[in-house]
């Protein structure tokens, strides 16, 4: 199940989206005495995370964890949890509590799952964002591990994407699923075409095509 918002720019967009993760806090908030957030890390998100880094929430009551990780040092460019504290863990959201899911990349997988399992709190919110392959979290359909992080119950997997780098922790699609609400945040011509041929139909080859039609929750797809 999704639903639809088109914009005509991606700072637009990502304007539009901060708003209504703001407001979905809030709603969160005054029922639940924290509320939990999971972010995909990518260039695609920055806009839309330093927007909602300058909004005015009790942040200290916001768990912040990544939808997933690359297998990679915290001080390396490509590690999503450097991109969070560079773009999000600032202004007024630098007082959000926050677990990155990979704390010593030099450990073997299944010590990185023991970890990453264990620390594990189920988010109420998630925001993903989608590859030009149909990607999204780190669910490949290229992945040997691919139909494990589809079927498997536990919150967290581990992949191995052939077609890009990095060995990787993600939310599995049980994970994903369990959520409140998801919010998929796409831009460009490229990804927009991906994301329609997804909406037709459930393709095994599209990992995203499992979220928008999920039957147990629905996606908010913001597009540029």
């Amino acid at each position: 199940m999704f639903k639809i918002d088109s914009f005509n720019s991606p700072k637009e967009s990502a304007q539009a989206l901060a708003i209504e993760i703001a407001a979905q806090i809030r709603r969160i908030l005054s029922v639940k005495a924290h509320a939990g957030l999971a972010f995909s890390g990518g260039k695609s998100p920055i806009l839309f995370l330093q927007e909602l880094s300058q909004m005015p929430l009790e942040w200290g009551k916001c768990r912040i964890s990544l939808v997933d990780e690359r297998v990679l040092p915290l001080t390396d460019p490509e590690n999503n949890a450097l991109l969070l504290h560079t773009h999000f863990l600032q202004n007024k959201a630098q007082a959000a509590p926050f677990a990155p899911l990979v704390l010593d990349a030099s450990v073997g997988t299944e010590e990185l799952l023991k970890h990453a399992r264990a620390s594990y709190t189920q988010p109420d919110l998630a925001v993903l964002g989608m590859g030009e392959d149909g990607h999204t979290a780190s669910l490949f359909a290229c992945a040997p591990e691919y139909e494990n992080a589809l079927k498997s119950p536990e919150p967290i997997v581990a992949t191995t994407p052939t077609s890009a780098p990095f060995k990787r922790l993600s939310m599995s699609l049980n994970a994903l699923e369990s959520c409140q609400m998801l919010y998929l945040l796409i831009s460009g011509d490229q990804k927009r075409a991906v994301f329609e041929r997804a909406c037709f139909a459930l393709e095994p080859s599209l990992p995203i095509s499992y979220i928008l039609h999920s039957q147990k929750v629905v996606c908010h797809v913001y597009c540029a």
